[in-house]
């Protein structure tokens, strides 16, 4: 049995982008597919994805960095990939944000 549920979260513009570019590819489908793929795989609680989500809606700066945090350490399993291989080379996650910045 599933249901569909629907969550609007903010997240920073470097990881849209990222992602943007994952669904371009035919990675996921869209934005969704993404985050219950990478919580599916990396938040092993659900108490914690609703965490993050409530954090990010709740606009709290310190804790909003914190889900900032979850949400890198989804991508960070990303890495590991040959499609992140063939996007960034052997950069990791901090060093593409930072050129991604850089850009702006």
């Amino acid at each position: 049995m599933t249901e569909t549920i629907s969550i609007n979260i903010e997240v920073p513009k470097e990881i849209v982008e990222y992602i943007d570019n994952l669904t371009i590819r035919g990675l996921y489908k869209d934005r969704s597919e993404f985050f219950v793929d990478a919580s599916l795989k990396q938040m092993s609680k659900p108490s914690e994805i609703k965490r993050t989500v409530e954090l990010y809606l709740k606009g709290d700066l310190k804790k909003s960095e914190n889900a900032y945090e979850n949400i890198r350490r989804m991508c960070k399993e990303l890495i590991s990939t040959e499609e992140w291989r063939e996007e960034f080379g052997n950069r990791n996650l901090d060093e593409v944000m930072d050129e991604i910045r850089c850009r702006k």
